[in-house]
């Protein structure tokens, strides 16, 4: 049963975090409203891990239901201390996304090849990564070394080398939003309370959005902060989880910086043309991880998008 909830929730998950790029809205921490759209079309989102694939979604989901003081929007679920004009204080409990690439990898295998540096594995480092499951099951058994034996001692060999998986963390923090005529800045502090990694994360957000005719286009730029807790969860290394390797990478803390930008046609009161990507830069000391593949990840989505 447990097994299920975590696949339920995973795609839930999946779906929410398509959401963003939908909505363009620019001062519901103000409005009481509720709101319900459905987007289908093509989208994507990259998955920087090594021996992966990348997240298909066809279909977006936007649910929101404003309170006077409670609030959900989409996967947020929110109480307002303080709502002003333009300025607000919300108290937010939230979910990590990092969970969700952890549902998209595949088994790899790792070429153990002699060398003075020592071994790495994929990303940037040199040796080679198998991904298909066909071949891994024809290389050779690997006997399991003894505590403190270098695996270059059987010289060129081949051995699974396994991601652990990674529980989803709810997180329980403040939100602060301040609105101008030039443009909206949010700040949001969050821990996790679910006792997944106890870490900690900020994300600061400058958003715009401008209106002509049937056209409107928005913009968001920011950084995510994420602490070295939690960086080290999802992306760390240790010997533990792979007894065949001496890897141990422990990030320190480090800072994502994104923008996402989209562009929405109406044809109708309901139905709107839109088209949006959000591309992230990963901090250093996720790019650095032996585990990782890529230095920064993008979410596209176009289609067409209706509201009810």
């Amino acid at each position: 049963m447990r097994t299920y909830f975590k696949i339920t929730l995973t795609i839930l998950c999946i779906l929410l975090s398509f959401v963003g790029m939908t909505k363009n809205n620019e001062n519901e921490s103000i409005e009481r409203v509720w709101d319900f759209g459905i987007g289908f079309g093509y989208g994507n989102s990259s998955n920087p891990f090594v021996g992966s694939d990348d997240i298909p979604n066809h279909i977006t989901l936007d649910v929101s239901i404003y309170g006077k003081r409670f609030f959900f929007d989409n996967g947020e679920l929110g109480f307002t201390i303080v709502d002003k004009a333009n300025f607000g204080i919300n108290i937010i409990g939230t979910y990590n996304s990092e969970r969700i690439y952890y549902s998209f990898l595949n088994d790899i295998g790792i070429n153990l090849i002699s060398s003075e540096a020592g071994l790495s594995i994929a990303g940037n480092n040199p040796l080679a990564v198998i991904s298909d499951n066909s071949v891994l099951t024809s290389l050779p058994d690997i006997v399991p070394l003894e505590p403190g034996l270098n695996p270059f001692a059987f010289g060129n060999v081949f051995a699974p080398f396994s991601i652990p998986d990674k529980d989803l963390a709810v997180n329980l923090g403040l939100e602060m939003l301040y609105n101008t005529d030039y443009g909206n800045f949010s700040l949001q502090a969050t821990k996790d309370a679910s006792n997944t990694h106890l870490g900690a994360d900020m994300i600061f957000e400058f958003s715009k959005s401008w209106q002509r005719n049937q056209w409107r286009f928005s913009s968001i730029v920011g950084g995510h902060w994420k602490s070295s807790r939690l960086l080290n969860y999802y992306y760390g290394v240790d010997r533990q989880s792979n007894p065949y390797f001496d890897l141990n990478y422990q990030p320190k803390s480090g800072i994502d910086t994104f923008i996402n930008l989209v562009a929405n046609y109406r044809l109708t009161n309901h139905l709107s043309l839109v088209a949006s990507i959000k591309h992230t830069n990963l901090s250093s000391s996720i790019k650095n991880s032996p585990i990782i593949n890529e230095s920064s990840k993008s979410i596209v989505f176009t289609g067409l998008y209706y509201r009810f």
